[in-house]
């Protein structure tokens, strides 16, 4: 299955804001073109959020079970949606000293389709790959 890692170095931002930044997942479409809608419910052992996003124009649906380590990860896995697996980290390697953050999002997927994967799994890849930068990069503006 293919991971995807996309890292970015994030200056002069105080963690705090970072964090927040960062976990406020229903705070995404606000400022990221290709996320179209996030929900987030609180239950027993962390968040359980709803996404639809546009991924190389095509709109994709999942539910996530995500855990938070304020001010160091987030770690999430799909739970239902329209690929077969989805699941990552949100790092955040923060040196206060400096006030920089380097912000690495990971994403594991397998889109579900055995025989064409040898086509599928590297427009998967380059379509992950420009989405995570551009979260990374709006995250980094805001």
């Amino acid at each position: 299955m293919p991971v995807v890692e996309t890292t970015m170095e994030i200056k002069e931002i105080d963690i705090e804001t970072l964090w927040k930044n960062i976990s406020d997942f229903e705070r995404y479409p606000h400022f990221m073109d290709d996320v179209l809608e996030v929900t987030c419910r609180p239950d027993e052992t962390g968040t359980v959020s709803s996404w639809k996003v546009l991924l190389n124009g095509s709109e994709l649906n999942w539910v996530e079970k995500d855990h938070f380590y304020p001010y160091e990860k987030i770690v999430f896995e799909q739970i239902e949606g329209d690929i077969d697996l989805y699941k990552g980290a949100w790092e955040i390697d923060y040196t206060e000293a400096e006030k920089t953050a380097r912000v690495t999002l990971t994403i594991e997927f397998d889109l579900g389709i055995p025989s064409l994967a040898d086509m599928l799994n590297p427009m998967g890849v380059k379509a992950i790959k420009a989405n995570s930068y551009k979260m990374l990069d709006a995250i980094q503006k805001m």
